[in-house]
């Protein structure tokens, strides 16, 4: 997940830090939505493969200040 995602939703009053959303990984500076479904990201000496989207919704619900 992109890390500026969760600054997005901390600036629109959800505040969320890091692991929140059951995120494993995050990414900066990195535009992970336009990469295609399929692309393998290098981390390390391990890959992993972007599947697809994920619904933050349930998660953040009931999370605004």
């Amino acid at each position: 997940m992109p890390a500026e995602l969760l600054d997005d939703f901390t600036a629109t009053g959800y505040p969320l830090g890091p692991g929140e959303l059951g995120e494993n990984i995050l990414t900066h500076g990195l535009e992970l939505y336009a990469l295609p479904v399929g692309t393998l990201l290098h981390l390390g000496e391990r890959a992993v493969r972007r599947t697809g989207l994920r619904d933050p919704g349930r998660r953040i619900a009931g999370r605004r200040r």
